[in-house]
């Protein structure tokens, strides 16, 4: 009678699996404007590449250098308040040690140039803060990448902190990959490698970064 003969060899108790996954950045910024207001340019498109300090989009500055100016009003009358109570804090101290002035009055005018002093010091903060916020007029790059989505159009009034250019960072990449629920145990103790279409003769070492429950996994 015909018989089936086979030799008994050992095996791995999980064979080889391949699953198709993506490469994608590791890191892919929403970059917005620090000031609200109205945008006057955007200045890439989607798909481009960009440099570290490349402007992407600028903001209408009418409103900003306005406020400069009123900042630079604000710190030349401080300045003549600050003179003014200076002068007769040096008067009055003179008087007062000659016994011509009272306490009191010593008092009441150091206490107005101290108030003028401190109107100064806010007059002077104001200033840098308004030269900062001319300065976040226009976005920048913070990393070399590509522009993957443009959110704003010219015209376009925008608040602060509200995305308007997405850059995908091109330092880092990774690969996400879908596996059934019944390999998630050995996704987390076992080796894996990644290989391109595009290079089908290099493999490359992949390690784990993430296990998602609802979204795909990643690796890297």
């Amino acid at each position: 009678r015909p018989v089936l003969v086979a030799p008994v060899h050992y095996e791995t108790l999980s064979p080889q699996r391949s699953f198709v996954g993506t490469i994608r950045p590791r890191i892919e910024a929403d970059m917005g404007f620090r000031v609200p207001g109205k945008v006057l340019k955007r200045l890439v498109e989607v798909g481009q590449t960009v440099d570290v300090g490349q402007p992407l989009a600028v903001l209408d500055e009418v409103d900003l250098k306005l406020q400069a100016e009123q900042a630079a009003a604000e710190l030349g009358a401080a300045t003549g308040v600050l003179e003014q109570a200076s002068a007769a804090e040096t008067r009055t101290k003179d008087l007062r040690s000659r016994g011509w002035s009272t306490q009191a009055q010593l008092d009441q005018v150091k206490a107005a140039a101290d108030e003028a002093r401190a109107r100064l010091d806010r007059a002077q903060r104001s200033v840098e803060l308004t030269k900062n916020s001319l300065s976040y007029a226009r976005l920048l790059a913070d990393s070399r990448g590509v522009v993957t989505a443009t959110l704003v159009e010219p015209g376009q009034v925008v608040a602060a902190g509200q995305t308007a250019i997405r850059v995908a960072c091109s330092a880092e990449k990774e690969a996400v990959v879908a596996i059934p629920e019944t390999l998630v145990n050995f996704a987390r103790s076992g080796a894996a490698y990644v290989t391109l279409w595009s290079e089908p003769g290099k493999q490359y070492v992949a390690k784990l970064r993430e296990l998602a429950p609802t979204a795909d996994p990643a690796t890297r």
